[in-house]
């Protein structure tokens, strides 16, 4: 026996490893997908690191706007007292990957590392773009607290206020000049729907139509100086002639030399039609083309001129006829810078010649209007509001009674299209006739008085909506309180403080 083999048991030894075996395999950590094979999450543990990864995005979005006033201050101090800080913030500007990078030591990232041993910390991409959501949640769900200084200005409303007090406006306006809507369109309030049901949606609506199709009419006569009973296509057609002839003195001018002016009047004809040739060569209309080429030129006579302003406003009127808008806005835009320019000339030739100016201007607005209204008439001789809303979205100088009229069109295109054929009035004055017989032959008196209500509770109801007091309830209530509008502007940056904040801290 050897004197150390009380010390060493050779059977205890392990077997070599085998050829090719790594020696060491023992001491070598296992790949984490073996680890995370090996140890399967259970669903217990799953949902509550999912309640944990919930709880602390919430946490860091609430406290995401106080977090990033501290951060901002801790910077400031740090630039103030520690030239290292301002060191390493300048060479943290000179790598534009570096600037959304957080400090360490600032406060928000310190209260992130201290949630670490309660709460755990999203890993994965779904993680933190679940945690990026609910700290935007959170953010929103904290009080809002007044900021020292910080003023809302008096008439503050956000933009989908804005828009509804502009609607509000325009309606008050359509509204005085005759126009009605059906107020569950503009104020769906409660007692303005229940109302609408009894008196019949369809039936208001048409009934809304006629009163429209009225103004309108009283609206264009009033524009042209005529009384409404005598407002028909052949007067509209005298008005319209007698303006031309304000332009017959004219005639007379020798020449008139074209200047800038004129130059871009034209220019401005051709834009929506050469607006699509820049990326679509040939789109441009070529009959647009040629008529703007026709009448550039230098110069013209005052007779020319005036022969010419005829005939353009003529072939406008034909084009739109015949539904050929970009042709008449053509005829109609070169007839226009002729005029324009004829009152220059006008006004340079002097004499007798100035004081035609004033004439043709008027001559020229009188014109305009009763073309715009011949225009928009249909067949029966009444201004259509859907001819009337397609000339104020072409861009066309509508003024007076028609841009009122085009623009309660434009906001309100159901209750100024056509009026049903069927009168309204006497199918309620049957209806009401219909029930109360069917009720007194079923149920005596009785049945006469309650066969007769629902048919007058309609008619009674639609004639409130349609009246001032109902109109008056069309209105939408917009105006803002200041405390509402301020905690609307307060919580928007509270939001995006705390994504921002939980964005950095991942």
């Amino acid at each position: 026996m050897g004197a150390y083999d009380d010390l060493i048991n050779v059977t205890q030894l392990e077997a070599p490893p085998a050829a090719g075996a790594n020696a060491y395999a023992d001491l070598i950590q296992k790949p984490a997908s073996e680890q995370a094979q090996a140890e399967t999450p259970s669903i217990a543990h799953q949902l509550e690191r999912g309640a944990g990864l919930s709880a602390r995005a919430l946490i860091e979005g609430a406290v995401g706007l106080p977090a990033q006033v501290a951060d901002v201050g801790h910077s400031l101090y740090s630039l103030a007292t520690d030239p290292q800080a301002r060191s390493a913030t300048w060479e943290q500007m000179k790598h534009p990957s570096q600037w959304l990078t957080p400090d360490p030591s600032a406060p928000s990232q310190q209260f992130s590392r201290a949630l670490n041993p309660y709460l755990p910390q999203p890993q994965t991409a779904a993680e933190k773009v679940m945690s990026v959501g609910l700290g935007m949640e959170g953010g929103a769900m904290m009080p809002q607290v007044p900021i020292p200084g910080a003023k809302a200005p008096a008439n503050f409303m956000t933009p989908d206020q804005q828009k509804a007090q502009r609607l509000a406006q325009s309606l008050k306006e359509a509204q005085d000049a005759g126009f009605v809507v059906p107020p569950s369109t503009t104020n769906p309030a409660l007692g303005n729907r229940a109302l609408e049901t009894v008196a019949g949606k369809e039936s208001t609506q048409n009934q809304a139509r006629v009163i429209n199709q009225n103004a309108r009419n009283e609206l264009a006569a009033q524009d042209l100086g005529l009384k409404p009973e005598v407002f028909t296509p052949e007067a509209v057609a005298a008005v319209k002639k007698e303006a031309g002839q304000g332009f017959e003195a004219a005639r007379g001018i020798p020449t008139v030399t074209t200047d800038d002016q004129y130059v871009n009047d034209l220019s401005s004809v051709l834009k929506e039609t050469r607006g699509s040739n820049a990326s679509f060569p040939g789109s441009a209309n070529p009959d647009v083309e040629r008529i703007v080429d026709t009448y550039l030129q230098p110069n013209f006579t005052g007779d020319s001129a005036v022969s010419a302003i005829k005939l353009l406003r003529g072939k406008a009127s034909d084009a739109y006829r015949q539904g050929n808008s970009e042709l008449g806005m053509a005829y109609k835009g070169v007839s226009s810078a002729i005029e324009s320019q004829l009152e220059r000339g006008a006004q340079s030739s002097g004499g007798a010649y100035t004081d035609l100016v004033q004439a043709m201007r008027q001559a020229r607005q009188t014109y305009a209007k009763a073309s715009t209204i011949e225009d928009a008439m249909d067949a029966n001789g009444n201004v259509s509001g859907i001819k009337l809303a397609a000339a104020w979205r072409r861009g066309e100088p509508l003024s007076g009674g028609m841009l009122l009229s085009a623009e309660h069109a434009v906001n309100f295109p159901k209750a100024n299209l056509p009026a049903n054929s069927s009168n309204i009035h006497h199918l309620d004055t049957f209806g009401t006739l219909l029930g109360a017989g069917v009720g007194e032959h079923a149920l005596g008196p009785a049945g006469l008085v309650a066969g007769a209500a629902w048919p007058a509770a309609r008619y009674g109801a639609r004639s409130y909506l349609l009246s001032g007091a109902g109109q008056a309830g069309a209105r939408p209530a917009v105006a803002p309180s200041r405390a509402a509008s301020l905690a609307r502007a307060l919580a928007r940056p509270t939001v995006a403080a705390g994504a921002v904040n939980d964005i950095n801290s991942q």
